[in-house]
């Protein structure tokens, strides 16, 4: 702050209800939203290895929760993760499709997102049913789930992309999550979140 400015201390309450009515604002009527309009810009290194800003629509983003959805099965019942960076579009992905359908999203904490057994207690104990991810982190879980001595049969959905799924890596997700089947999504930041999918 600046000489002689105030600082100023607002006391937030933990607990959403409280929070909202400690803050409650008049409700406003949205606007309307063409689909045609952009909804977000992503930042991908493209080929040249330069940024490049991708401007994506709200109707691929609409059209492809509503197909997620809808093939899936995925209900209010549902409970996801958002284990992905803010900053990676499947951000999207994990907070629109839970959001539109009144299911449930569940944030870990960064620090549990990279410590494997704090993971897998973190998905057991919250009983994640739906999990977007890569390869990698797949790994992570898995080694998460052998250390802690876990199974995750709660787990319904896992959804992979980002990086090729070895049979490996499939093989030792199914021993960990028996009940959990595993769709391969492919897409590029041109074509958010997926334009192919696969179900092993």
């Amino acid at each position: 702050p600046q000489r002689g400015s105030v600082v100023r201390v607002v006391d937030i309450p933990e607990m959403p209800t409280d929070a909202l009515k400690a803050f409650a604002v008049e409700p406003k009527a949205l606007p309307e939203v063409n689909p045609g309009d952009p909804a977000y810009i992503t930042f991908t290194s493209g080929s040249t290895g330069e940024p490049k800003g991708i401007v994506t629509h709200h109707s691929p983003l609409v059209h492809f929760i509503e197909w997620h959805s809808q093939r899936h099965s995925l209900t209010r019942d549902s409970c996801f993760s958002l284990l992905s960076g803010l900053g990676h579009d499947p951000v999207y992905r994990d907070v629109f499709a839970p959001l539109s359908i009144g299911a449930k999203v569940i944030i870990p904490a960064q620090s549990t997102v990279i410590d494997p057994a704090a993971l897998a207690r973190w998905i057991h104990q919250h009983g994640i049913t739906v999990i977007h991810l890569t390869p990698p982190l797949g790994k992570l879980i898995e080694t998460g789930a052998k250390i802690s001595g876990l199974q995750f049969n709660a787990l319904r959905y896992l959804f992979w992309g980002g990086d090729a799924l070895s049979s490996t890596l499939y093989e030792q997700i199914r021993a960990i999550a028996p009940n959990a089947v595993s769709v391969n999504f492919y897409g590029t930041t041109e074509t958010p979140q997926a334009m192919a999918y696969h179900q092993l």
